[in-house]
């Protein structure tokens, strides 16, 4: 085995937003929406306008097909939010009484109110390494507060975002657009929908589940006091290691009330900004050449044939993280998935130095 498949650096240094309130937008997307293009617009010129302030995508959930840009965690945001349509957006998770989601016209003066809203505490990311194995993402996110907030019920939540993503081209990546014929507009010409749009910030998955960790932070957290936690991430094999980001917040989250979960502060890092060699272990392909998996969707087995033995074996669940590691000690094996939740899987394979990836589906 390679020595880059050996790698595994770690670095110390940490990204914050020490002594300063960041604005997090979480802007309800899809390619479909054929207004969401300018809304990606108006949301960078919100950037500009209010430096420091945090864009996520959550990719509108699409039950009739497999859409390559959503994910479970996501989904549950939108459900809880109550928009009723693309794009909207949820300002620091402010609400209006209703509901969590506001349409585009609203966003400016919301993110204007939320610059100087009290934010008690700091956050960030550091002791982040990557091992290009398992492609897993290992960080630590502390939160301290300067001013103690009013008791309750606060979270750490982290959301893991790929960045520039293409995916495919064709139905269900193009990005529809209402703005190719519009005179003088920047979205003018390039097409309805836009081949190779790039989809920025795509959430890819929230850890320890939608609304966050919970244990982390006491119900009355001290001033001057670090609260931590440690966290690790297996990015899926269709995915580009080098484009994440990990965005981290703090909430307050009343069980009873999805409309009293207001975000305290937030803080983002760029994974490749740490210094890490980020290689994937070259190019994650398919190859039918090396593994065949029959039946594919399954219920109970699956039938793995090899033509060598892999070097490691995982299983992966459809946010990245390992659910098994397979001893594989032959070129035929069987995996009993009677045990597994429906739902998308990802198996991955190290094999004469490449990594391999498979989606498997458990119905």
């Amino acid at each position: 085995m390679r020595l880059s498949f050996m790698l595994l650096l770690l670095f110390t240094f940490t990204f914050s937003g020490i002594g300063q309130k960041r604005v997090l937008i979480e802007k309800f997307t899809s390619v479909f929406c054929g207004n969401c293009p300018n809304s990606a617009l108006v949301v960078k010129d919100l950037l500009e306008q209010y430096p420091g302030t945090i864009w996520v995508n959550h990719h509108k959930p699409t039950h009739w097909m497999d859409y390559y840009f959503d994910n479970d965690q996501s989904d549950v945001l939108w459900d809880a939010s109550g928009t009723a349509g693309t794009p909207s957006g949820m300002i620091d998770r402010r609400s209006n009484g209703n509901g969590l989601a506001f349409y585009t016209g609203a966003w400016s003066a919301l993110v204007a109110e939320q610059v100087n809203a009290p934010y008690y505490a700091n956050l960030s990311v550091g002791e982040v390494s990557y091992n290009s194995v398992s492609r897993r993402y290992t960080f630590t996110v502390t939160a301290e507060f300067d001013e103690a907030p009013p008791t309750g019920d606060y979270r750490l939540s982290v959301i893991m975002l790929e960045d520039s993503v293409v995916g495919g081209y064709g139905f269900g990546f193009d990005q529809s657009s209402y703005y190719n014929e519009v005179e003088g507009h920047p979205l003018q010409g390039l097409g309805n929908p836009i081949d190779g749009y790039k989809q920025l910030n795509v959430a890819r998955a929230i850890l320890d589940g939608p609304w966050g960790t919970a244990g982390v932070i006491p119900e009355s957290p001290e001033v001057g006091t670090v609260y931590s936690q440690e966290y690790h991430y297996y990015v899926p094999g269709e995915y580009d290691s080098r484009q994440f980001k990990v965005v981290a917040l703090i909430a307050h989250h009343n069980a009873d009330d999805v409309n009293d979960r207001q975000v305290l502060n937030a803080t983002e890092a760029r994974m490749s900004d740490f210094g890490l060699t980020i290689t994937d272990t070259e190019t994650p392909v398919v190859d039918d050449q090396w593994m065949k998996i029959y039946p594919n969707p399954t219920s109970d087995w699956l039938q793995l044939e090899f033509a060598k033995i892999p070097a490691s074996a995982q299983l992966l669940n459809s946010q990245g993280q390992l659910i098994r590691t397979l001893q594989v000690n032959e070129l035929s094996h069987t995996l009993s998935v009677t045990d597994l939740p429906k739902g998308l899987y990802f198996l991955q394979l190290t094999l004469d130095g490449q990594l391999l990836n498979r989606k498997v589906l458990v119905e």
